[in-house]
């Protein structure tokens, strides 16, 4: 990765885009298992991007398969936060409601 990267960035400028990149390495991935001789990659990885606007998270199955998963903030400040406060906010019974008539 690191080569098609170097490369990528020598021939254009910029740096790959992250779905050409995990593309490339999915093309790797299936070409294993209909190779002869070759044994396929027995793991799957799963691959985190971040290229300044979006955060981009892919999995990658031994077979090739290549999907994009979505990736959003459950909580506005669950990481700035100690873990303690977190778990004491989650935990916290939600306010009861006054009984309407």
């Amino acid at each position: 990765m690191k080569r098609e990267t170097n490369s990528h960035i020598s021939l254009f400028g910029v740096p790959i885009p992250s779905a050409q990149l995990m593309d490339k390495l999915a093309h790797k991935f299936h070409s294993k298992t209909y190779t002869y001789g070759g044994r396929p990659f027995g793991v799957g990885i799963l691959v985190g991007f971040f290229d300044g606007e979006l955060p981009h998270l892919y999995e990658l199955n031994p077979a090739g398969e290549l999907f994009e998963y979505n990736v959003a903030q459950t909580h506005p400040g669950l990481l700035a936060r100690p873990s303690r406060a977190v778990r004491q906010d989650l935990l916290r019974e939600p306010p009861r409601r006054a009984a309407q008539s």
